[in-house]
């Protein structure tokens, strides 16, 4: 009886540090290199995201300046458009390093789907916006107004904004690819579109500017609400699939 019991006692004992110590052998168990490479993935993803941020900040709070010494809706709507940029680029960050945490008792298969939901948060962000700009926008058709006021300034800061846009898009897209990132990813498609819209604008404020239209200036800002809409329900459409798990 003895005998019994101290083998049961030997068995529970060696097989208690056996269970309290799982973890540390799983990670022993994981190569170096794998851990410098996720190392290396969430410093990479997350310096591209604080560089969107800054990016975002300096051109809203620019378009904003411009907007109001202006009256420009159109560069006012890039304004906004470009202010949320920035909460969608702090949401992106906040994913990322969620995303990066590894799985545990209640959330057995990781944090991944946490990027889908800021995207999904993005998206309803979007929504709001458009509908915003296309609000003022009839409305300054339907109401006789008097035109933006067309400086030089508001062309310089459309024009950089496009180039901006352009190559923090690229930046963006290259990281999301490489590490299958649906923020990165879906900040990506933002910003080409800012690119777009810009475009937009630009040419709106060169009708007005030659040709004295000023209704040119809303409907450029109306043309940004519809691409911001349509771009949405792409990005919706994805960010429900993801996280419904539909098949390839």
């Amino acid at each position: 009886m003895v005998k019994g019991k101290d083998n049961n006692s030997k068995r529970s004992d060696s097989d208690g540090p056996n269970y309290l110590n799982n973890d540390s052998e799983k990670r022993r168990s994981i190569p170096s290199d794998s851990i410098l490479a996720l190392k290396h993935k969430h410093r990479e993803k997350t310096r591209i995201a604080v560089i969107s941020i800054i990016a975002s900040a300096f051109l809203a709070s620019s378009k904003f300046i411009i907007a109001i010494v202006t009256g420009s809706l159109g560069i006012l709507s890039e304004a906004l458009h470009s202010g949320l940029d920035v909460i969608a680029a702090i949401m992106t960050l906040y994913a990322i390093r969620m995303a990066m945490r590894p799985p545990d008792l209640e959330h057995p298969y990781g944090y991944a789907k946490f990027e889908s939901l800021t995207s999904l948060a993005e998206m309803i962000l979007l929504f709001a916006i458009a509908g915003w700009i296309f609000y003022e926008g009839i409305e300054r058709i339907l109401v006789v107004h008097i035109g933006p006021e067309v400086t030089i300034f508001s062309f310089a800061i459309m024009i950089g904004s496009i180039v901006v846009d352009f190559n923090r898009s690229r930046a963006l897209y290259r990281i999301a690819r490489k590490y299958g990132s649906q923020a990165l990813e879906a900040d990506a498609l933002h910003f080409k579109v800012d690119m777009l819209t810009s475009g937009v604008v630009l040419v709106g404020l060169v009708i007005v500017y030659l040709f004295g239209i000023p209704n040119a200036d809303s409907y450029a800002a109306i043309t940004v609400a519809c691409v911001i809409v349509y771009t949405s329900l792409g990005l919706g459409r994805r960010t429900l699939d993801v996280l419904l798990d539909k098949a390839p």
